[in-house]
């Protein structure tokens, strides 16, 4: 009995000093954090050689747009933790992925507070894979939705056009296991037991090894190769460099056929419905079309032909009919195209002599005075220097001969005061 006494004793007593060492904590304690966490994505990226923080970081803040309050935590062997302020950066980045990082996959997912399921989830990333060498008959959703099933869990099945012999493929988006070999061909027997071969090709898979077939690194990075070659076994490739998709294709309408594109659909990127032209817009188009083509047979610059447009509303008024005061027009001479840029000021009926007079001698003295008065880029003579000043003196004394003339016409020709 007293043993037993001391044994119950001695394990209370250890409890308590576990108890000691242990720190609970409740839900309020950690709310700030858990929010933080929800605005982030872990990401898994598959390379055999490690990267830092400060890589990833430097480099994703640029190709992510600069979201912000961006930061990177590190969590050990290429796995990290992006944080972000906006719950639409977060979105956005899951949406575009996977993500390819110096030519490596980078998968990212949603975080939760379930590691084992995040971790699962991470191993496995969307890709697109081609299939090639079907016969025409087999060329069927079906078909490529039961080769897709050999490869991974089918997402989506699609038509598509390509480049080269073959003008039309099947494709299938998969969920593809990083952690196991890729496969670069599948047989497939027909109705008639006939087997053949189908040429595979994948879409941004980044690095993968010809030899190993594992991805994270190349054939002349691979481990497995050097050990080969070191114990002088095979060293055959396992699969080909036409893996990796050299071309993505255009996808053809399936008329309605069930792709199983809707059950994926929070995985792609929202596009908003491209909303259809007004018809005034589209009239108005017409019409300009129209006016374009009669202005450039006319030989008309394009600059110009905006004018003509306009022109309708600011022509002036028929001879006979008073003109308003202060209005400006733009002349438009079919015959001269220089003539659309010159702005004429109309002015009242009732302008005096004297002020067409001025404008005369003005004109008078442009002409006269243009060849001397324009000053060359080259260095003059002073002997040139003083024929052009005599040439001035000679201009002015003209111009005041005409005006004196005009101002005597004009005395004559005003009306007396009685």
């Amino acid at each position: 009995m007293e043993t037993e006494g001391r044994g119950n004793k001695q394990s209370s007593s250890d409890r308590e000093e576990e108890n000691e060492d242990l720190v609970q904590l409740g839900d309020e304690k950690i709310a700030k954090g858990t929010e933080a966490c929800s605005k982030s994505l872990l990401g898994r990226l598959f390379a055999d050689k490690p990267f830092s923080q400060g890589t990833l970081d430097n480099a994703l803040r640029v190709i992510w747009g600069r979201p912000m309050g961006f930061r990177t935590v590190e969590r050990g062997n290429n796995r990290f933790q992006f944080f972000f302020d906006s719950e639409q950066d977060a979105i956005r980045i899951e949406r575009g992925g996977p993500w390819l990082f110096k030519d490596y996959v980078l998968h990212v997912q949603r975080w939760n507070e379930d590691e084992n399921e995040v971790e699962e989830r991470l191993r496995y990333f969307p890709v697109w894979a081609q299939f090639w060498g079907l016969p025409e008959e087999y060329k069927t959703l079906e078909v490529g939705r039961k080769l897709g099933d050999k490869i991974g869990e089918v997402i989506e099945v699609g038509f598509f056009s390509v480049r080269g012999k073959e003008s039309r493929i099947v494709k299938a988006k998969i969920q593809l296991d990083g952690g196991k070999k890729a496969r670069d061909s599948l047989r497939l027997a027909g109705p008639k037991q006939k087997v053949m071969e189908i040429g595979v090709r994948y879409e941004r898979l980044g690095k993968v090894c010809t030899y190993c077939a594992y991805l994270g690194h190349e054939a002349k990075h691979c481990n497995r190769l050097i050990t080969d070659l070191t114990a002088h076994q095979n060293t055959q490739d396992n699969i080909g460099e036409w893996v990796k998709a050299d071309q993505v294709g255009k996808r053809e309408d399936t008329g309605g056929a069930d792709t199983g594109g809707d059950k994926t659909s929070h995985l792609r990127p929202a596009q908003p419905k491209k909303k259809p032209p007004p018809t005034w817009l589209i009239e108005d188009f017409a019409g300009m079309s129209m006016h374009d083509n009669r202005d450039t047979e006319k030989g008309a610059p394009e600059s110009l032909n905006k004018w003509t447009r306009v022109a309708p509303t600011q022509i002036p008024e028929k001879e006979g009919k008073p003109r308003e005061e202060n209005r400006s027009l733009i002349l438009l001479d079919d015959a001269n195209p220089a003539a659309y840029s010159k702005e004429v000021h109309l002015e009242k009926d009732d302008t005096s002599k004297e002020e067409s007079g001025k404008k005369k001698i003005k004109q008078i003295a442009r002409q006269r005075g243009e060849n001397f008065l324009h000053v060359s880029g080259n260095k003059r003579r002073p002997a040139d220097m003083e024929n052009e000043t005599k040439q001035k003196k000679v201009c002015l004394e003209e111009r005041n001969a005409d005006k004196e003339k005009v101002e005597g016409a004009s005395r004559q020709m005003a009306p007396q005061i009685p």
